[in-house]
């Protein structure tokens, strides 16, 4: 008897270890940092393109903090919309980096702060595919970066889940 008590603890147990790992992968979150996490997803949903689609990422702020807001600056361009302050490293099919260094090549014109009260989550949509092609088959690999502060000027990096991206041929 108390071998299948010993058996059955020992399946719920991972049971719910994996049922936590699986909750942890399907919302896409990246690794808190100051109580912030960052998800990025494919505005439409889903994870396959086709070669020279334009991609337009889905950027969301989490806030997990219980008392401290934070804040974040966006970049607004021009009358697009597409939103600058996020740096992205695009890894392609053959494993180079397509879009190194973005830090300083998408930050441009004016913006506004916006502030992430504690427990809240703050989205925006960023225009990819204005800075980066995909025109090769296979899988891509998308990691976003972007800067926020609390207080005065606390800033620091809230790096992203890492998002694949399937691209297949336009045939």
């Amino acid at each position: 008897m108390k071998k299948y008590l010993y058996y059955s603890l020992m399946f719920v147990v991972l049971a719910v270890r994996n049922s936590f790992a699986d909750d942890t992968n399907a919302n896409g979150w990246g690794v808190a940092t100051n109580g912030v996490q960052m998800a990025i997803s494919l505005q439409n949903g889903g994870s396959e393109i086709k070669t020279n689609q334009f991609v337009t990422l889905l950027v969301r702020i989490r806030n997990v903090s219980t008392n401290e807001t934070v804040y974040l600056y966006r970049y607004i361009f021009d009358d697009t919309g597409s939103d600058g302050g996020v740096s992205c490293r695009v890894i392609s099919p053959t494993g180079k980096d397509i879009l190194p260094n973005t830090d300083n090549s998408l930050h441009r014109g004016s913006g506004a702060d916006y502030p992430v009260p504690p427990r809240q989550i703050y989205e925006f949509e960023f225009d990819l595919g204005e800075f980066c092609k995909f025109n090769e088959v296979g899988t891509y690999k998308i990691i976003a970066t972007k800067k926020m502060w609390m207080g005065k000027y606390e800033k620091f990096p809230v790096v992203s889940n890492p998002l694949f991206v399937i691209v297949n041929s336009n045939n």
